[in-house]
């Protein structure tokens, strides 16, 4: 587990199942374009390498954990 999937796990206590997060991530990459739109988040990031789907999928969506 990365680093900072750790200490966002400390933070909430909380995990998501590994193959939603990665489901919903898939389904989400084609309209990446209309969610930048809704001016909902900010623009993604490199996620650190070799994170989690759980951590890397907040990146995505221009968050950090």
């Amino acid at each position: 587990m990365s680093e900072i999937a750790d200490r966002s796990d400390r933070l909430t206590g909380d995990f998501l199942a590994r193959e939603a997060v990665v489901r919903i991530h898939e389904r989400l990459r084609p309209h990446y374009a209309a969610l930048q739109a809704t001016e909902a988040s900010g623009p993604r990031t490199a996620p650190p390498p070799g994170a989690d789907p759980q951590t890397a999928f907040p990146y995505f969506t221009g968050r950090r954990p």
